[in-house]
């Protein structure tokens, strides 16, 4: 929890734009006559290789940064991020700000790190979009690459979250599968890394009773006829106990008919259901499940209990910072099995009606049933 919020305060700077705002808008309401140029290291560039962008933008206090899969904005002179808008994958961008003033050029680069031709390459523009400011408030440059036969990287998992900043938080003894996939030409080969060690040869790398010795930076390697292309993902594990059920259990077991009402409850960090920020828990089921009564509260009810609502259920926690788009995410999962009750005209008695607490170790017992 602590990374996450710590990135939260740094790259959104939703508080800090708070405390700021007076200070900075007496700034940005007074930038006039801005002048923008944009220019790249490379307009060409290699699959797998970096690229910087720089913008200079003239007596400027907010930019924004806008590629083909989405954007992000900035406050120039601290460099912090206040938005960005779900590009699949932010943790390619290293961005960087220099120092300026309303009479001097402050420039910011967008350095790729790892130029993905499927999702990089296209028109890139940095602006000022906002109401006052007045002169040139943009720049463009395009951004192509020689045909490779591998594009389009992605790291996916299932059934856990991906988040944008290509973080999967996990709890313990939980089991989770990572897929990796490029677009080629061919056939894309596919290995698996982490902590410098080879840990999987093929595109899927399944996490099966997860431990807290699993966390940690696992990255994909795709390849296609010589050319490379990497994804990175952060995995983190918490304690199963990071979200609780009451009733307590890591199971339950119903018989058709019975009702049935789970609580629950994570212990949720101090800045929850403040200055914007969303804490909740909510229910939903793996697939093949019915759910009568789905849930978008901590409680989830069972009314008469039917087979068809036995499946594995999970209870999601997620923090959201509702206005820009920042998610964190978990869940726990919670299997239910549904019975079907016994005819009592069935069932079996076994005779002789014995204490079997009483039968000695090595003793013989013979025993006979009958309806």
């Amino acid at each position: 929890m602590v990374g996450y919020f710590q990135y939260v305060k740094i790259k959104m700077g939703r508080i800090s734009f708070l405390c700021l705002l007076l200070g900075i808008y007496v700034d940005y309401a007074s930038s006039i006559g801005t002048n923008f140029t944009l220019v790249a290291s490379s307009n060409v560039v290699d699959a797998g290789t970096s690229v910087t962008l720089t913008c200079t933008a003239v007596g400027n206090n907010e930019l924004t940064w806008h590629g083909p899969e989405g954007q992000i904005t900035i406050f120039m002179n601290s460099c912090f991020r206040l938005i960005e808008t779900e590009p699949a994958d932010i943790t390619r961008f290293v961005i960087t700000c220099g120092s300026g003033s309303q009479q001097s050029s402050t420039i910011s680069n967008l350095t790729i790190t790892s130029f993905d031709p499927g999702r990089d390459k296209g028109m890139w523009r940095c602006f000022d979009g906002g109401p006052f400011t007045v002169g040139v408030t943009s720049a463009y440059t395009s951004l192509t690459s020689p045909e490779t036969g591998i594009q389009n990287i992605q790291i996916t998992s299932w059934p856990g979250f991906i988040t944008a900043t290509n973080q999967l938080t996990l709890l313990e003894e939980e089991s989770e599968t990572l897929a990796c996939t490029a677009e080629c030409t061919g056939t894309c080969q596919y290995t698996w890394m982490k902590g410098g060690e080879l840990v999987a040869s093929t595109s899927q790398l399944p996490l099966n009773n997860i431990n807290s010795t699993m966390s940690g930076l696992y990255i994909c390697h795709a390849s296609y006829n010589g050319t490379e292309l990497t994804k990175n993902l952060q995995v983190i594990v918490f304690s199963r106990d990071f979200i609780k059920f009451d009733p307590p259990g890591d199971s339950i077991t119903l018989f058709e008919g019975q009702t049935i009402s789970i609580n629950c409850s994570t212990e949720k960090h101090y800045m929850c259901n403040q200055f914007g920020y969303m804490c909740q828990n909510f229910w939903d089921a793996l697939t093949y499940v019915e759910i009568i009564n789905p849930s978008n509260t901590n409680i989830f009810v069972i009314n008469n209990a039917t087979v068809s609502q036995a499946g594995i259920y999970r209870c999601i926690y997620t923090e959201d910072e509702e206005t820009f788009n920042t998610h964190w995410i978990t869940y726990r999962t919670l299997p239910i099995q549904v019975l079907v009750p016994s005819d009592p005209s069935s069932i079996i008695a076994i005779y002789p009606d014995v204490d079997l607490s009483t039968i000695k170790s090595g003793s013989n017992v013979i025993f006979s049933g009958r309806l």
